[in-house]
């Protein structure tokens, strides 16, 4: 099939479309396809409701913090040999303690490589051989624990090098290893 215009055809769609009206329903209905669609207005559930009214602790921001720097310290361990790495931080204030774990799910791997997953761990904090680097009263992760802006007068930063102390770093696989992230004591347990 052909369709044929003839030039008369195209001068009266021009005539229709030089209309103003007709021009601005197609331009809003046009531009309408790039707006996004709003629901309705709702008022936020109870779920919801828990949560933004729920404060966010110094503890609960530096978890968070410690986390991410956690995950960033294996990044080059996962690239070099190809283990998938799961990592998290948490309190327990029970046992007071703050726990860096490395879960390697399924995979097997040697005492060896467990000791050599706290180093990486240990070193992404700013630790060689269990100790600080010289000049640093705390670790990367301890410092997340940190206030920036403003903090009450007079308050200090003293209470950072006390979280390193109770933190410990666990490997959780087929083996399972710890050690405290100061220090370089290492313990290793099979399942």
């Amino acid at each position: 099939m052909s369709y044929y215009y003839d030039h008369s055809t195209i001068i009266q769609t021009r005539k229709k479309l030089r209309n103003p009206h007709k021009r601005t329903i197609l331009a809003i209905g046009f531009l309408s396809t790039f707006l996004p669609s709003f629901p309705a207005c709702s008022e936020p559930d109870a779920n919801a409701e828990y949560v933004l009214n729920e404060p966010l602790t110094l503890m609960d921001f530096g978890l968070y913090k410690a986390e991410t720097i956690l995950d960033r310290s294996l990044d080059s361990y996962r690239h070099r040999t190809g283990m998938l790495i799961l990592t998290y931080a948490n309190y327990d204030p029970e046992s007071n303690r703050i726990h860096f774990s490395i879960s390697l799910p399924g995979q097997k791997f040697s005492e060896s490589q467990c000791e050599e997953l706290i180093q990486e761990v240990r070193k992404g904090g700013a630790l060689t051989n269990g100790k600080l680097l010289d000049g640093l009263t705390h670790s990367l992760y301890a410092h997340g624990f940190k206030h920036k802006g403003l903090s009450a007068p007079g308050a200090s930063d003293r209470y950072l090098a006390g979280l390193d102390q109770i933190t410990k770093i666990r490997v959780i696989g087929e083996t399972k290893c710890s050690g405290p992230l100061v220090g370089s004591r290492f313990d290793t347990r099979h399942k």
